[in-house]
């Protein structure tokens, strides 16, 4: 909970990017390019904060549960172990989180076409 807290915090000045000219654009009839620019500056600066944090933070959890560290020292020791490989602990969360988030879609699909094709209902398989 603490740590999702910390990243929204790092994410607060791309909001303030992103918030502000879209505010500002919309009292004007004509679209300026220069707001629309400092937008996606803060989307960007919203992202980048996020993503580098919570892949700093992977071994945050198993840290404080496996060798019952405090939260603070863990947070430091899970950078430390991540900062060294930090792109290769990136490409491992999102080939995961791919893994994780494809197989139940492949496996509902093939459900659905083996109830589909024994004529039985596929949505009480």
């Amino acid at each position: 909970m603490v740590m999702i807290i910390l990243i929204y915090l790092a994410m607060l000045p791309g909001v303030a990017l992103m918030v502000w000219p879209l505010l500002a654009m919309a009292g004007q009839q004509a679209v300026a390019a220069g707001p629309i620019l400092v937008a996606l500056l803060g989307i960007i600066s919203l992202i980048v904060p996020a993503i580098y944090l919570s892949v700093s933070w992977t071994f945050l959890l198993p840290l404080i549960i496996d060798r019952q560290m405090k939260f603070g020292p863990a947070m430091k020791a899970s950078r430390r172990m991540v900062g060294k490989h930090w792109w290769q602990v990136f490409g491992l969360v999102v080939v995961c989180g791919l893994i994780c988030s494809w197989v139940p879609v492949l496996r509902r699909g093939h459900l659905f076409n083996s109830a589909h094709l024994s004529g039985r209902d596929p949505v009480c398989v």
